[in-house]
C-alpha cells in the first residue's frame, strides 16, 4: 500500500512539472527566457535566446501574431532563418547572418508596424536598406521581407543565410515565434536562388 501511494506522488509530480512546463512554453519567447528558476526544456531556452538577441521588447512580434488578415497564404508570423541560426542559439554571435521573415501579404506590417519595428531592436546601425547590424549582439538581420512582404527572399550573398552541406545540399535552420524550436530546412524546401542584373 505504501508502495502504490508513492507511485501516485511520483505521477502527481511528473504531472505537475509537465502542466508547468506547458505554461511556460506557451509564454512569448523573451518573456518565457525572463521567467527565474521556471524550467524551461533547453532547446526552448535556446529559441528563445535567440529572438531576445534581435528585440528588447516583445511588442512587434505580440502584435505581428496578432495580426488577422484572412490571407489563403496563412497569418503572419515572425520567422527567424538561417544557417547561423543555430550557432546564435548556442550564444555564438559575432559575425552572424539571419533573415527575419513575416509572411504578410496585407502589407501591415510594411505600413502600419514598420516604425514599431526599429524601436523593438537592440541597439543597431543600418547598413543598406535591407540589413541591419545589432551592435551588442555582432549579428547581422537581414530585413528586407518585412520591408517588401513578398514570399521571396532577395540577399545579395544567398551564402550568409543558406550552407551547403557536402553530399547533402543546400540547409538552413527556421526558428518560429510559435514554436519552441528550431527547424532545419533541406534540399526539398529550398528552391534555388537566381541572380538580379
Amino acid at each position: 500500500m505504501e508502495r502504490k501511494e508513492h507511485i501516485k506522488l511520483h505521477e502527481y509530480i511528473y504531472a505537475s512539472i509537465a502542466d508547468a512546463l506547458d505554461r511556460v512554453t506557451v509564454l512569448p519567447p523573451i518573456r518565457a527566457l525572463g521567467r527565474k528558476g521556471s524550467m524551461i526544456p533547453s532547446e526552448y531556452k535556446n529559441n528563445c535566446l535567440a529572438w531576445s538577441y534581435i528585440f528588447k521588447r516583445d511588442n512587434w512580434l505580440e502584435t505581428v501574431m496578432q495580426l488577422q488578415t484572412g490571407s489563403a497564404s496563412g497569418e503572419p508570423i515572425p520567422t527567424l532563418l538561417g544557417k547561423d541560426l543555430i550557432r546564435i542559439c548556442r550564444g555564438d554571435t559575432q559575425r552572424a547572418h539571419i533573415a527575419i521573415m513575416v509572411n504578410d501579404w496585407s502589407g501591415e506590417c510594411l505600413f502600419l508596424l514598420q516604425k514599431l519595428f526599429f524601436e523593438c531592436l537592440h541597439e543597431h546601425e543600418r547598413l543598406t536598406k535591407s540589413i541591419i547590424y545589432l551592435k551588442d549582439s555582432g549579428i547581422y538581420l537581414h530585413f528586407d521581407e518585412i520591408l517588401r512582404g513578398q514570399e521571396e527572399i532577395l540577399v545579395s550573398e544567398p551564402k550568409n543565410l543558406i550552407g551547403f552541406e557536402k553530399g547533402g545540399g543546400p540547409f538552413t535552420y527556421l526558428a518560429y515565434y510559435n514554436e519552441g524550436k528550431l527547424r532545419k530546412a533541406g534540399p526539398d524546401s529550398i528552391v534555388g536562388t537566381s541572380e538580379r542584373k
